[in-house]
């Protein structure tokens, strides 16, 4: 994985570790719903339009 793509996944995990604290979960699932089983990316094309300034 790329750089940006694990910080994501980092701030990504940070936030569910957080908010997992505010519920009445049992560890054991919230650890089972926060492992990544899969990664998929995704690119999609993007048309830019060229502006010329005067």
């Amino acid at each position: 994985m790329h750089n940006d793509d694990n910080s994501f996944f980092d701030a990504v995990k940070k936030s569910f570790n957080k908010a997992a604290e505010f519920t009445k979960w049992d560890k054991g699932l919230l650890e089972q719903i926060s492992a990544c089983n899969a990664v998929y990316r995704m690119r999609f094309p993007v048309k830019k339009k060229m502006v010329v300034l005067k």
